[in-house]
């Protein structure tokens, strides 16, 4: 007599790296062979449950989550895990924006202190 067991759920479309500017949404999509499992995500070691910013939604076989108004600690490797051994990661980059404005600063700070010794 031989026990049917069911095939593990396989990844049909893994999640991709995402690269953003500060203050946009990044949205992370995948899509599994199975319907229905209870996906968990995480950032870094942390699992990430619904909150304010960041949204776990699940329709079928089609997993997103999405990261709302990005900041730059949010970047990190996110991961998605279907089942027991079975995950899917991307990395997701977000790009300040006030690097550039601490540098149009410096350049006036700068130039105000060469001016005054002249």
């Amino acid at each position: 007599m031989s026990a049917c067991t069911e095939a593990p759920a396989e990844f049909l479309t893994p999640l991709s790296d995402k690269k953003v500017t500060e203050f946009e949404t990044a949205v992370f999509e995948c899509e599994v062979s199975k319907p229905n499992v209870k996906p968990r995500w995480f950032k870094g070691p942390q699992e990430i449950k619904d909150m304010e910013r960041f949204e776990c939604t699940s329709v079928g076989t089609k997993h997103m989550l999405t990261v709302r108004q990005c900041e730059v600690q949010d970047a990190d490797t996110y991961k998605i895990v279907v089942e027991e051994g079975v995950e899917s990661a991307a990395k997701l980059t977000v790009e300040g924006t006030r690097t550039i404005c601490f540098m149009q600063h410096s350049a006036v700070a700068i130039f105000v202190l060469l001016y005054k010794h002249l």
